[in-house]
């Protein structure tokens, strides 16, 4: 092999070790699948209002050859959690009442 090609070889690698490492931070906390998943904004705002590294992640199920289009149904809107804040997650929804975060947080989303 010459020069270049090792130094693909090696590039593709460390940019692979990073997506993968990258991958295994967030953990799944909480999703909704359909049409305007509030509940799983409500969360997000929630937990990033009391400091929790968070992040949604939207997943759409009709990928694949000759799919077109798709609706917002066949959607999945996932919370994801840093690995290290997922105790401090837990705690601020055991606090979370959402009746009463409800109201605060959709004015948030609209």
């Amino acid at each position: 092999m010459d020069f270049w090609s090792v130094l693909i070889v090696v590039c593709l690698a460390v940019i692979v070790s990073l997506s993968v490492r990258e991958h295994m931070k967030w953990k799944s906390f909480y999703e909704s699948a359909g049409h305007k998943p509030k509940d799983v904004t409500i969360r997000y705002l929630f937990l990033r209002s009391n400091g929790v590294r968070c992040r949604l992640k939207s997943i759409n199920h009709r990928i694949g050859l000759g799919v077109s289009g798709g609706s917002d149904l066949d959607t999945t809107v996932k919370l994801l959690v840093h690995k290290h804040d997922l105790h401090k997650a837990h705690d601020a929804m055991t606090e979370f009442n959402k009746e009463e975060a409800r109201p605060y947080y959709i004015n948030l989303i609209k």
